[in-house]
C-alpha cells in the first residue's frame, strides 16, 4: 500500500533496477528475484506480477486489476496490458510469457503460459480472448486427450475480441483472425481465418490487398481531414487545407499558426513555401540525410513508407502519431 515513489525507493534498495518516471499505483506489486523496469512505465491499481525474473521495457502500461504470473515475464517497449487481464495457472520450467514491443493485450484476456507463450512485436489481442498451452481434465489412462504445447503469435498478427487459441498453435506473421474464432491449428502468415474451428478464407495472395500510391494518398488525406476535426473537437483551432496531391492541418490562427502537419509530393515544397510546418509526413522514403536536415530545421518527420519517425519530436507530432494508431499505423521512433 506504499505510495509510488516509496515503492521505487524500496525496489532500488533491494538491488532491483527501476528506471526514471516509473509510476506505481496503490496496491500494485512486483514479486520476483530479479526485476528490471525501464523508464516511463506505469502500473495501475492492484496490478500484480509474480515471476522469478521480470523485465519490463520502456513506456509499458499495466492497467489496474491485472495479474500476470509465470516463471519468466518479459514485456517490450510501448506495450500495454489492459484491465483484468490474467496469466498463470500451471507453472513449470517452460512457463514463460514473452510479450514484444508495441503489443496490446485487451481487457479480461486470459493467458496460460504453462508451456510458454511468445507474442511478438506489433500484435493486437482483443478483449476476452483465451490463449492456452495445456488442455487436460479427464484421465489420460482412460484414453482421454491430454495436450501440452507452446503458443506463438508472430509479428503484426491481429486477434480481435473473443479469440480462443488452443495449445500448440502458431499464428503467422501479419495474419488476422475473425472475431470469436476458435484456433485449433496453425494459421499461415498474411492470411485471414474465421470460424469455429478457424479456417483460412483468404491467403497471402489475397490478404491484405495491395494499394496503389494514389489510393494510399487518398487514405492519408482522409486521415488528415479527420485529424483536423478531432483537434477542433478537443478544443484546438485547426483547419484542413488540401488539393489533389498536397494537404496540411494548420493548428492555431491562420495569421499566426502554432504549427502544422503537412504532406506534399514532393513533401518539402510546403515546408519551404510556408516555413511554419513542425511535422512532415511522407508516403515515400525519408533517408538518413534528409531526416537529419529536417531535424536541423526543427521539423519532426514521419516516414509512412517504412513506418518510422524522427527521434526529434514535439507535442504535435506525438499527438498525430497517437491518432495514426486509430488506423493501425504505428511509426517507430529511430
Amino acid at each position: 500500500m506504499l505510495p509510488g515513489f516509496l515503492k521505487c525507493f524500496y525496489y532500488r534498495l533491494k538491488g532491483q533496477t527501476i528506471g526514471k518516471h516509473v509510476h506505481f499505483s496503490i496496491g500494485s506489486l512486483l514479486i520476483a528475484k530479479e526485476i528490471r523496469v525501464e523508464e516511463g512505465c506505469s502500473f495501475g491499481f492492484f496490478a500484480i506480477m509474480v515471476a522469478e525474473r521480470i523485465h519490463i521495457g520502456k513506456r509499458v502500461r499495466i492497467a489496474s486489476f491485472t495479474f500476470l504470473s509465470a516463471r519468466e515475464l518479459a514485456i517490450g517497449d510501448d506495450s500495454a496490458v489492459h484491465e483484468f487481464a490474467f496469466s498463470g495457472i500451471q507453472e513449470g520450467p517452460h512457463s514463460v510469457l514473452r510479450i514484444g514491443k508495441r503489443v496490446e493485450v485487451g481487457a479480461l484476456t486470459v493467458i496460460n503460459p504453462t508451456m510458454g507463450v511468445i507474442i511478438e512485436d506489433d500484435v493486437g489481442i482483443g478483449a476476452r480472448s483465451l490463449i492456452l498451452t495445456h488442455g487436460v481434465w479427464q484421465s489420460a489412462l482412460q484414453g482421454y486427450p491430454v495436450k501440452y504445447a507452446p503458443v506463438t503469435i508472430q509479428k503484426g498478427a491481429w486477434l480481435p475480441w473473443d479469440i480462443f487459441v488452443m495449445p500448440g498453435v502458431t499464428i503467422g506473421q501479419g495474419a488476422t483472425i475473425g472475431a470469436r474464432a476458435l484456433v485449433t491449428s496453425d494459421i499461415p502468415p498474411r492470411s485471414l481465418a474465421i470460424g469455429i474451428p478457424a479456417h483460412v478464407t483468404k491467403n497471402e495472395r489475397e490478404y491484405p490487398r495491395s494499394l496503389s500510391f494514389d489510393e494510399k494518398q487518398a487514405i492519408l488525406a482522409d486521415i488528415f481531414q479527420k485529424y483536423a476535426e478531432y483537434a477542433v473537437y478537443k478544443g484546438c483551432l485547426a483547419k484542413f487545407e488540401g488539393t489533389g496531391d498536397s494537404f496540411l492541418v494548420v493548428m492555431g490562427p491562420r495569421e499566426n499558426p502554432k504549427g502544422a502537419i503537412s504532406y506534399a509530393k514532393p513533401a518539402e515544397e510546403i515546408v519551404n513555401q510556408r516555413n511554419i510546418t513542425s511535422v512532415l509526413v511522407s508516403l515515400t522514403s525519408i533517408d538518413a540525410e534528409q531526416g537529419r536536415k529536417l531535424e536541423e530545421r526543427g521539423i519532426a518527420w514521419i516516414d509512412l513508407m517504412h513506418e518510422k519517425r524522427s527521434s526529434h519530436t514535439n507535442a504535435l507530432a506525438d499527438d498525430f502519431v497517437k491518432f495514426l494508431d486509430r488506423y493501425g499505423i504505428k511509426p517507430i521512433r529511430v
